[in-house]
């Protein structure tokens, strides 16, 4: 995720496809915060340069690992997942 702060005045990049900032998607105006946020969901965190905008040190990258597995009852079996978005 993006740094609302590193895009401030550019506007929409023409050509780069900016999805969202961390602080809209978490709700956060600090990047301490946004870990704890993130880390209340289940998710891991990892701070790295925004591939993007390479000035930017605060492109968030966060992690979910989940069972690709969940047992069904209707059809007594488990079922695979084939994606898991946000």
């Amino acid at each position: 995720l993006t740094d609302r702060e590193a895009y401030k005045g550019q506007g929409w990049k023409e050509g780069q496809p900016v999805y969202n900032h961390w602080q809209l998607s978490f709700g956060a105006e600090t990047p301490e915060e946004a870990e704890e946020k993130a880390a209340d969901c289940g998710l891991e965190t990892e701070w790295c340069s925004d591939p993007l905008n390479h000035e930017s040190k605060h492109y968030l990258k966060t992690k979910l690992y989940t069972d690709a597995f969940e047992f069904c009852p209707d059809i007594g079996r488990n079922l695979l997942f084939s994606s898991i978005a946000d």
